[in-house]
């Protein structure tokens, strides 16, 4: 059970990140459900708590730096810590074999698929390690394989 914890989702709004949401809430969690989608994250958030679930939208566009530091400020300013986070969202630009990505096409995948959770990662792990640890999980794309 995780009653008592906080937990952050990004790309919390929608397929497996809203299923993430759900589940930690459903465990007991406290749910911070993070999305660039503002709609879909409300409305993600109306849900959790009609399921009897604590939960908060904050937007957010994870692959810039200012918008994760406020993410996380705006957990620990609401919570006073956090407990879990899961680094889900990613935008894929590109499909087909890598050799036929243009430049451009590669700088925004490594911007929107790792950059942005490194970018969490950095933010999020100094809120956990000042309140004694966490666990975050990260979340990539079978797109890797292909």
């Amino acid at each position: 059970m995780l009653k008592n914890k906080i937990a952050l989702v990004t790309g919390g709004a929608a397929g497996i990140g809203r299923a993430i949401c759900q589940q930690l809430g459903a465990e007991g969690a406290s749910v911070a459900v993070v999305d660039f989608n503002r709609e879909a994250g409300e409305e993600c958030v109306a849900e959790l708590e009609k399921s009897g679930i604590e939960a908060f939208f904050i937007a957010c566009d994870v692959s810039n730096e200012e918008q994760v530091r406020a993410m996380v400020a705006a957990v620990l300013e609401r919570y006073g810590r956090l407990d879990i986070a899961c680094n889900n969202a990613a935008v894929s630009r590109g499909s087909g074999p890598i050799h036929q990505f243009t430049r451009e096409v590669f700088d925004q995948t490594l911007e929107l698929c790792l950059t942005n959770t490194w970018l969490c990662m950095k933010y999020e792990i100094e809120a956990m390690l000042a309140s004694g640890g966490g666990s975050i999980v990260n979340i990539s794309s079978n797109a890797s394989l292909r």
